[in-house]
């Protein structure tokens, strides 16, 4: 009987290694913010430590070609630390991308009059700048000339943002063509969600040539109405709950395989340094708002507070950056390590399906510590999940929905009748 036991065992372990190097999660990159948990980031990330950092401070901060040394220093050392940089392009945690410079100039034209340089003239997060001798925000072709030079790729996130403005306009055929321009520059995209307003035939068929991955679900908080209204045109459209939008999104890293991970997060560690770190943002927050403002007569004023803005980007906020892309590659080592030899056949797998494993790990706390698993925790992720990874391997690959909280359970269950089946098949055999 115990022979018995150890072979359905050994078979068990065999046929889990094969399934997991077969099925393991397909070399993508999944978004590791609000969406999905840090345990399914942090599992992913040890296949492609791909890091990602805020770069539109230092675009609006400094001006040409200070930014771009400023970026560059900044990838150079994420590459010194083992990690891929990728630029990302964030507002007030909101993901963004810059419209066309024409068609912002228009809505500036109509609205600020001789204060369109100066003025933020966009609610929200967007703010009309002219720190990089453009009429607008950045577009995405000087990004993609940014990124070209450096070697980096661009993520960006909610297209289109603030939907009604563009809407107003009438000409989302323009953004479109600029998203397309990102295939030219040999960058590649992830856009998280999909303004809905945006969902325009035109629109989708040139993202489609574009070759960048979409997730056609709204990015917002949950609505529990059915339906928003968009402002400037009056048009009705569906609010996706979030567990639809992750499922979708997931689905289409899955199905194309060229998507980017980027883990962005706000490191909460001791009280002082949060407060410093928050300190900070509402220093460059005041300063963007100054620019901006309408009461600023004049260029010697916002020349000073370009001044200003310049030396919290080359000082402050260039060295948090340092330290994010720091613990960003202290925990792509920990994922590493934790994935070698037989412990990768267990953790690596089980912890994307079943979040198990790094769940002690505190990717919060600074400077990040990796607890190294010893022996117990990956024989206690075998135990507690058998034969779970081919089901599950499967399910992600032919069967994902938004249902998969629910799939997900019901594979687990499943798994362990078959194995306790199996098992007592066996000891009734012997017994025989």
């Amino acid at each position: 009987m115990l022979f018995t036991i150890l072979r359905l065992l050994r078979t068990a372990t065999l046929l889990y290694a094969s399934l997991a190097y077969l099925f393991l999660t397909p070399r993508s990159f999944i978004n590791g913010g609000s969406i999905f948990s840090r345990e399914v980031a942090t599992a992913i990330a040890h296949h492609h430590p791909v890091i990602a950092f805020d770069v539109l401070p230092i675009l609006q901060g400094l001006s040409f070609p200070d930014n771009y040394n400023a970026v560059a220093e900044l990838r150079a050392f994420a590459l010194s630390e083992g990690v891929t940089p990728a630029i990302a392009l964030f507002t007030k945690g909101t993901p963004v991308i810059g419209a066309t410079q024409d068609l912002v100039k228009e809505f500036a034209d109509k609205n600020t009059g001789k204060y369109k340089n100066s003025m933020r003239a966009l609610e929200g997060d967007w703010g009309l700048v002219h720190t990089l001798g453009l009429d607008a925000i950045p577009t995405l072709g000087f990004l993609a000339t940014i990124a070209h030079r450096n070697g980096i790729s661009i993520i960006s996130g909610l297209l289109l943002g603030d939907a009604p403005l563009y809407g107003s306009a009438g000409k989302p055929w323009s953004i479109a063509g600029d998203v397309a321009s990102l295939k030219h520059s040999g960058t590649c995209s992830v856009i998280r969600g999909i303004s809905p307003f945006a969902k325009r035939e035109e629109v989708l068929q040139r993202l489609d040539e574009a070759q960048i991955v979409v997730a056609t679900s709204s990015d917002g908080s949950y609505v529990a109405f059915d339906t928003e209204t968009n402002p400037a045109s009056g048009d009705k459209f569906p609010i996706i709950p979030k567990e639809k939008q992750a499922a979708d999104l997931l689905y289409a890293v899955k199905k194309t395989g060229q998507a980017m991970l980027f883990i962005v997060r706000e490191h909460c560690c001791d009280a002082e340094d949060h407060n410093q770190r928050r300190t900070l943002k509402d220093d460059v927050d005041k300063i963007l708002m100054e620019i901006g403002s309408t009461n600023l007569q004049g260029a010697s004023a916002s020349q000073y507070s370009h001044e200003k803005l310049s030396k919290v980007v080359k000082g402050e906020l260039m060295e948090s950056m340092r330290m994010s892309i720091r613990t960003a590659a202290a925990i792509a080592r920990c994922a590493t390590y934790n994935s070698r030899g037989i412990r990768g056949y267990f953790v690596s797998f089980f912890n994307v399906v079943a979040h198990t494993a790094y769940d002690r790990d505190d990717l919060d706390k600074q400077p990040f510590e990796c607890r190294r698993l010893p022996l117990y925790d990956t024989l206690a992720a075998f135990i507690r999940n058998p034969l779970f990874a081919g089901i599950s391997a499967l399910y992600n690959m032919y069967f994902l929905t938004e249902h998969s909280s629910i799939l997900f359970s019901a594979g687990r269950y499943i798994a362990y009748g078959v194995v306790l089946n199996v098992a007592l098949v066996a000891c009734v055999k012997q017994f025989k």
